[in-house]
């Protein structure tokens, strides 16, 4: 009797298949599990992320004389019991073992309904793809230096040169320095208002009479000195 190639569609039927119980721990979920027959053919299925149900299952060309080739898929869930599954009328069953992280390993057998082909039986070893080792961090970015504090202290002015005592002269030169580099100065004669000035400060024309000079020093934080320098000297010509 001439034999032809048999198509099995796979029947699954949740209700008829006892409680889910979870495979090893070691199990990888959720993951689809692709592996290859020694007698050729592949063989798919998806573990539920609990991993306590095959909710897809494919098994495609599969050579298996006298039966021919055999091509079958299923969507619905199946109860994974003792790490085997299978469909409620019993026509396909795997049964194995989830020995490793990513790894099942078991025989695929189905059955025919007139006997010809009864529990033929197939190996497999099904894995699935390992998740890619996470890159690793890049490193903390060097801490950001704290500020200096801020300059609050004043500079100190100094006057390091120009006229005391009596002078017979109606002119003065005045030189002068800051405790911190990078000051300017103000200067004032008498009751005049405070202009900035430079050093040496040369005043001209002056009257005979008791003169004052004050100068004050502003560092580059904007500090004032609060005790300005001052030199007084009389001028009398006669």
């Amino acid at each position: 009797m001439k034999r032809t190639a048999v198509v099995l569609v796979f029947l699954v039927a949740a209700s008829a298949v006892p409680a889910a119980a979870a495979p090893a721990a070691n199990v990888l979920y959720p993951a689809t599990y692709v592996g290859t027959a020694a007698t050729g053919g592949s063989l798919e299925f998806d573990v539920s992320p609990e991993g306590a149900e095959i909710t897809r299952f494919a098994l495609t060309k599969v050579p298996l004389p006298p039966c021919g080739t055999i091509t079958g898929q299923t969507t619905r869930k199946v109860a994974i019991v003792s790490d085997s599954f299978s469909n409620a009328l019993g026509l396909l069953h795997f049964g194995g073992s989830f020995p490793a992280l990513g790894q099942a390993q078991g025989t695929f057998s189905y059955h025919r309904k007139d006997g010809t082909c009864d529990s033929e039986e197939i190996s497999w070893t099904a894995t699935a793809p390992l998740p890619l080792p996470a890159e690793p961090s890049p490193p903390p970015p060097p801490p950001i230096p704290a500020p200096p504090p801020a300059d609050e202290t004043p500079p100190e002015t100094r006057i390091t040169s120009g006229p005391s005592g009596v002078r017979h002269r109606e002119w003065a030169v005045f030189r002068f320095s800051s405790t911190e580099a990078g000051s300017t100065f103000r200067c004032r004669l008498e009751g005049e208002p405070w202009r900035a000035c430079e050093s040496p400060r040369v005043f001209r024309r002056l009257r005979e009479e008791r003169h004052v000079f004050r100068v004050e020093a502003i560092d580059a934080a904007g500090n004032v000195d609060v005790t300005p320098a001052r030199r007084g000297w009389r001028i009398k010509l006669r």
